[in-house]
């Protein structure tokens, strides 16, 4: 139960969801709905409806990544759910870009030390505040290198990549240098950020179509189970 590639789905997509604690929630939540179902029709019947509909629910958060090689609604959950944090994550990137721009503009001759810029990165920032933190005790310990690197893999987007690298780099640039970086980097953001949208818009699409096939299909499972009992009850009852 214990999935270690479900535990870096889960951290992709900022679930702090142990994978055991998913599976066991899972399975209680199945167990708990056969026993009602159960006891509510009583001994010698058989609720095949609810049973349907438990076996969706049993297959819908199945964690697979597909099922003959198309992908499972779980993965795709998983994919719109790790999308949504990294947008969060760039969207905090593209907070700092401003705020490091008005941090070179308020000192127009010397540009401020890439220590004190990381302390005020760090203020301003919510879901990357740990990063920037463990980034700014490395490279106290002057280990610049190896706090970029560290701050890449964390925040795992190119945007974050870019920041990392201009970081690397700010000691040794001009303001106005480190000005002319910054707005360059802005109009690339933006282009991106644009672009994202746009994906993001027909992935919505896609999310509101999957919900209107899957509501018309348990609609049509509902009918033909209802017609079946009906057609069975009364030739049932015909015959005797």
């Amino acid at each position: 139960m214990n999935d270690p590639m479900l535990n870096e789905s889960f951290a992709r997509s900022g679930l702090k969801l142990p994978a055991v604690l998913y599976q066991a929630v899972r399975m209680a939540i199945a167990c708990m709905a056969t026993a009602v179902m159960l006891f509510k029709v009583g001994p010698g019947r058989i609720p095949w409806l609810s049973f349907l509909y438990l076996l969706i629910f049993v297959l819908l958060t199945e964690p697979r990544a597909d099922w003959f090689g198309i992908k499972t609604p779980f993965a795709k959950m998983m994919e719109v759910l790790a999308e949504h944090h990294r947008a969060r994550k760039n969207h905090e990137i593209y907070q700092a870009i401003s705020q490091l721009k008005n941090l070179a503009a308020v000192t127009p001759k010397q540009a401020p030390g890439s220590l004190f810029i990381l302390e005020q990165l760090g203020k301003f920032a919510r879901l990357t505040k740990p990063v920037f933190n463990q980034t700014l005790l490395l490279w106290q310990s002057n280990d610049k290198e190896e706090a970029c690197q560290y701050f890449k893999q964390e925040i795992g987007t190119k945007e974050g990549e870019h920041l990392a690298n201009l970081l690397l780099k700010l000691d040794e640039l001009k303001p106005v240098e480190l000005r002319s970086q910054l707005v360059l980097f802005q109009e690339e953001l933006k282009r991106r950020r644009e672009t994202e949208k746009l994906k993001s818009n027909q992935r919505k699409a896609y999310m509101i179509y999957g919900f209107v096939v899957t509501s018309a299909f348990l609609i049509i499972v509902n009918f033909i189970t209802v017609s079946f009992f009906i057609e069975f009850i009364y030739q049932s009852t015909f015959i005797s």
